[in-house]
């Protein structure tokens, strides 16, 4: 490589004489571009770009745009960039280039209901969300929808509504607080802040089951072209005009980096229907196993054993079941949290029919990339889930009357707007969700969620799912976890 090239490359290359490096001080559609010609060249991505570079298929881009022929030939590449693009992400359906151009996505004030659609809309979007376990909502911080823009009777009774909520939980919080104080000690060389800090935190935790979805939040978005593409389409069939809203400011916003990775975004030409036929009953139980693999052969777990194992033996049946399970051990021991989960863990799968609050559903969310959800509407039918220490603080008929008050609201806002009305819902009711889990991530929520540290309801949760996976296939789940569960 002579000096010119390499003082060339150097301005977009972390370094030019070793295997792994950087890109840098380019559009992301550029270097979309010459990841994509990898597949077509033998060529390393540093001889691609040079190539490009010097051959004025994309123009030489000076790594600061500070002077007006910078900038021009920022344009240019980005304008070349375009025409691959279009050609080949756009007109041939080469979809997994547009995967090498990224997005960074600020998102404020939307409500809780807008981020769990956002959230759904792709399992490669990812995100860091505002956690009400650790910060307090601001009283005047919620979202009323536009679909009652037409209502003003209903949109007073919601507005009502965020402040009958507010009010208890401010309530319950303190209750809880004076209640944690006397029945949790301070730990070990804890000072006196950092003692009223985690008491506090546990209270706020639990009063913010009685507030609504309407409430707002905050998050990060990380996104590939593709990824991002494919999400806000899902996002702009959703029943609801803020969700639409949102996807359309995404869309314009992104496109300032993503311009041509972006086009042809419409909403689909029929709204999907997922989780719209399920519904929530308040005597459903909070984890039912509804199959798993290995259901309809004469020994499930032998069947799970010869998928985890691919061994010809266990499936003809010469090994006993206590063999297997001792060959399995042997293969996948797990001896910490942080050992990698072997791939055969997620080729047995399960189905669970999960009946949970929408406190823990938002939890179980940032699990999507490895679950598959289907997830009913939010509704009030289902019930509510109680804190035990609101019950424990002597706090529950507050906690009820508060939950009761929503329920009504709901009512009445569901006459006019059904989907207005499910900002009415609280962090307390109980959503349906179907969520199917392999044993590997089965492990990984055993790991996280099932820690002691990890909050109350999403580690019983995942504590009586792994309960029933242990009852279908005994023996498969544990060595995964390690010695700490």
């Amino acid at each position: 490589m002579s000096h010119q090239v390499s003082e060339l490359l150097s301005r977009y290359v972390s370094n030019t004489d070793r295997n792994v490096y950087t890109i840098t001080n380019l559009p992301e559609e550029v270097i979309a571009v010459i990841f994509a010609y990898v597949s077509r060249s033998q060529a390393s991505f540093r001889d691609n770009l040079v190539h490009l570079l010097t051959d004025q298929e994309l123009a030489e881009v000076a790594p600061t745009a500070e002077d007006s022929t910078s900038q021009r030939r920022v344009a240019r590449a980005s304008e070349q960039a375009r025409k691959f693009h279009e050609k080949w992400v756009v007109g041939y359906g080469h979809s997994s280039v547009a995967e090498h151009g990224v997005v960074h996505v600020g998102i404020e004030r939307i409500s809780r209901l807008a981020s769990a659609a956002l959230e759904l809309a792709n399992p490669f979007l990812s995100f860091t969300e505002y956690s009400q376990r650790y910060q307090r909502p601001g009283r005047d911080r919620y979202v009323l929808p536009a679909e009652l823009d037409r209502w003003p009777v209903q949109k007073e009774t919601l507005e009502g509504l965020q402040h009958l909520t507010f009010d208890a939980y401010e309530r319950i919080e303190e209750g809880l607080f004076g209640y944690l104080a006397e029945t949790n000690p301070p730990r070990a060389n804890e000072d006196d802040e950092a003692y009223r800090r985690r008491i506090g935190r546990l209270g706020f935790e639990d009063a913010r089951y009685v507030l609504t979805l309407a409430v707002e939040t905050n998050l990060g978005m990380t996104a590939n072209g593709r990824a991002l593409r494919d999400g806000l389409i899902r996002l702009l069939g959703d029943a609801h005009l803020e969700v639409q809203s949102l996807a359309a400011a995404i869309e314009q916003e992104a496109a300032h980096v993503l311009p041509t990775l972006l086009r042809h975004i419409k909403a689909p030409l029929l709204r999907p229907a997922t989780g719209a036929q399920m519904a929530s009953s308040a005597s459903a139980p909070a984890v039912r196993l509804v199959a798993a693999t290995g259901d309809h052969d004469p020994d499930p777990l032998q069947a799970a054993l010869t998928l985890m194992v691919g061994g010809a033996a266990l499936a003809s049946g010469r090994q006993a079941p206590q063999l297997a399970i001792e060959t399995y051990r042997q293969l996948f021991q797990a001896t910490t949290d942080y050992d990698l989960i072997p791939d055969e863990a997620h080729q047995v799968s399960y189905r669970f029919q999960l009946q949970i609050s929408e406190a823990a559903w938002h939890q179980l969310l940032r699990h999507v990339r490895r679950i598959t959800f289907v997830a009913a509407p939010p509704g009030v039918a289902g019930g509510v889930v109680v804190p035990p220490t609101i019950r424990q603080a002597g706090l529950e008929p507050m906690f009820r009357a508060t939950v009761r008050a929503a329920e009504k609201a709901h009512a009445e806002i569901a006459a006019v707007s059904p989907e207005a009305a499910h900002y009415a819902v609280t962090n307390a009711h109980r959503r349906l969700v179907e969520a199917t889990v392999s044993l590997g991530e089965m492990a990984h929520l055993m790991r996280v969620r099932g820690a002691a540290n990890a909050q109350w309801e999403i580690r019983d949760l995942v504590t009586d799912m792994a309960g029933e996976v242990d009852r279908v296939h005994p023996g498969l789940l544990a060595p995964l976890i390690g010695p700490a569960q």
